[in-house]
């Protein structure tokens, strides 16, 4: 999915740093010109992956940091995350 796609590209350029709320589902649907239920299916990708975690109300952080060198990202160091 392209949604999905993207936002694990951010995290992995460093565009979205670890700790860093994603946009509500709301604002992902009408950014991408999808229904909330598509947009919501991304991010339930990018959870599934391990690239994120739903913390609140649409509302997630990403990226976890065990799952940083399984989607390619370098190690955070101690204390960060």
């Amino acid at each position: 999915m392209q949604i999905a796609d993207h936002f694990r590209q951010q995290i992995v350029d460093g565009a979205l740093p670890q700790n860093t709320k994603l946009p509500p589902i709301a604002e992902i649907a009408e950014e991408w010109g999808v229904a909330t239920a598509t947009a919501a299916k991304g991010v339930k990708q990018l959870q599934g992956r391990g690239v994120c975690a739903v913390l609140d109300a649409g509302h997630v952080r990403g990226p976890r940091k065990e799952t940083d060198e399984r989607i390619g990202l370098p190690p955070t160091p101690a204390g960060d995350g």
